[in-house]
């Protein structure tokens, strides 16, 4: 059996929510772990076929995750499965607020300001990570602006037309573990639930 771990063990600069996998080629994966530095076990997928074993939550900024396990190759020889990854230590973690906040009902013509405290580098990974649903469903887009005052944009939505009355609206921030640059990443994920 011959063990692959992706990103290679011994990755010291892993983001959080980068993807993890441990593959084994000629052979399967008999059973494996991955720790945090507390000793709890980190949530993972088995393949159905045993060959693979794939990260299935959020790690930590600034730890070191253990993995140890077996694999049995087709010869039926055991390989142990043994490594590490450490996560990235930021600069500093980004922290989002949004407005309208939680429980807030606002008037027709109201923006959504997504506040997130610094510019991303890249734009559009931020934005895949910034999602808005209502009910009834309402045409709007999405756009970068500085508002007087800040240092940074905001990702503002607006809707096409004024909002409709009693519209329910979800807005979330799932920006936790993403590169921002220069050594920034992103803070806790946000949601803020609002009505017109």
């Amino acid at each position: 059996a011959v063990v692959t771990a992706s990103p290679r063990f011994g990755t010291d600069d892993l983001a959080p929510t980068a993807p993890v996998s441990i593959s084994v080629a000629a052979g399967t994966i008999n059973d494996q772990t991955m720790t945090n530095p507390e000793g709890k076990q980190v949530t993972g997928t088995l393949s159905a076929d045993h060959t693979s074993w794939t990260l299935a939550e959020p790690l930590g900024y600034g730890k070191q995750y253990g993995v140890t396990g077996t694999a049995v190759g087709t010869d039926g020889r055991s390989v142990p499965i043994t490594g590490s990854f450490t996560t990235v230590t930021p600069v500093d973690q980004i922290t989002t607020s949004i407005s309208p906040g939680d429980g807030a009902v606002v008037g027709v013509a109201a923006p959504v300001i997504v506040h997130l405290g610094y510019a991303p580098a890249d734009k559009a990974l931020i934005e895949q990570h910034v999602k808005i649903t209502t009910e009834p469903a309402v045409e709007g887009a999405w756009a970068w602006i500085r508002h007087d005052g800040d240092k940074w944009p905001s990702l503002d939505w607006r809707p096409k037309d004024y909002w409709p009355a009693n519209t329910k609206v979800h807005v979330e921030s799932d920006i936790y573990g993403l590169p921002f640059g220069e050594g920034y990443f992103g803070g806790g994920n946000v949601t803020s639930d609002f009505t017109i």
